[in-house]
């Protein structure tokens, strides 16, 4: 019993390494990389609603949506650099060890927002 006791033990050790490994990979260099993307996005879409906000030939409600919509993704813009905080935060606050407790994350979160 003692040997498979020692067995379950250093196999959930490897996975919770493994899980560390796995998100530290995936906060240093996928999510970066969808969060560039998206902010490009989001100044491309910004910059078209200004131009069709420019456009004499667009009528006023056609302009009052695109201000909405500017508006919603400056919103959205905000919520991706704070989740880029948050995430950035996690990553070096922690180190290697990374196990941050909902309070703490909570903390973080309005901190950057």
């Amino acid at each position: 019993m003692v040997s498979n006791a020692k067995i379950v033990n250093a196999d959930v050790q490897y996975l919770r390494d493994r899980s560390r490994e796995n998100i530290h990979n995936y906060v240093t260099t996928t999510l970066p990389e969808q969060m560039e993307n998206t902010l490009v996005g989001l100044n491309q879409l910004i910059h078209k609603l200004y131009q069709d906000i420019d456009n004499k030939d667009r009528s006023i409600k056609d302009k009052h949506n695109a201000i909405s919509l500017i508006k919603d993704c400056y919103a959205m813009r905000l919520e991706t650099l704070g989740a880029g905080a948050l995430a950035s935060d996690i990553n070096k606050g922690r180190g290697n060890r990374g196990d941050y407790t909902i309070d703490e994350i909570k903390a973080i979160s309005t901190t950057t927002s």
